[in-house]
């Protein structure tokens, strides 16, 4: 948690033991920020904003699609007319969106093929990273890898926007390995609402079919049988 003061484009961060970090609530919230007296912050003065950051984990309860993972927060506050009884801001929500991609694998006739080994990547900018992509430097992290035998359909959850490569570790027995696929995720939703909504989700992954209201982006893999040549010159 980095709790701190915006002033045009000035921060100040406010030291820990100005405030109360408050785990074990009884009202239902995951925890509270709480100053005994804010005038005694100096930094607090003229319309600067109080900004209380914090960071969550999606776990594997998240829920898909477009109703989307809520956080709530608002303010309480009393006035020293009034020092008794709270006042409250309005409800602000944050809604954390993800998806999932399920790969149905075929072979060359369409039939459902079992065996292989799919490793799932994402693209992640970094100012100093090894790999350029699209025109930007970052590097490819694994985030899942899962083996199909015996099922023939295989499921990766937990996506958000971004540029992911799905790659094949491990061929079906006959079957040569399929090329790596490169596909972006697209989501908009208007952040700007107090309660926002999921408005689209689009993919460039070839022939995929995106079902909005459960996030679900589907589509079928091709391993094909035959012998492949060596590249090289000549």
């Amino acid at each position: 948690t980095r709790v701190y003061v915006l002033k045009g484009e000035t921060e100040t961060e406010i030291p820990a033991d100005q405030y109360q970090l408050v785990t074990n609530t009884n009202d239902g919230c995951t925890f509270e920020v709480k100053f005994a007296d804010l005038t005694t912050i100096d930094a607090i003065r003229g319309g600067a904003k109080l900004i209380v950051e914090y960071k969550s984990e999606l776990n594997e309860n998240a829920i898909l699609g477009e109703e989307g993972n809520v956080n709530k927060m608002r303010g309480e506050y009393r006035n020293y007319g009034n020092p008794e009884t709270p006042a409250f801001t309005p409800w602000d929500a944050v809604i954390a969106f993800t998806y999932k991609v399920v790969v149905n694998k075929v072979d060359d006739k369409g039939l459902a093929l079992s065996g292989a080994t799919f490793t799932l990547e994402k693209f992640e900018i970094a100012e100093n990273g090894s790999v350029e992509y699209n025109g930007k430097k970052g590097e490819w992290i694994p985030l899942q890898t899962v083996e199909t035998e015996p099922d023939t359909t295989f499921t990766f959850k937990g996506l958000d926007d971004g540029s992911y490569r799905l790659t094949e570790t491990k061929a079906p027995d006959g079957y040569n390995k399929m090329e790596d696929v490169e596909f972006t995720i697209t989501a908009e939703h208007d952040a700007e609402s107090a309660e926002p909504k999921l408005i689209s989700l689009t993919t460039n992954f070839k022939d995929a079919v995106v079902t909005l209201n459960d996030g679900t982006i589907t589509n079928s893999v091709v391993n094909n049988t035959g012998t492949v040549l060596p590249e090289g010159d000549g």
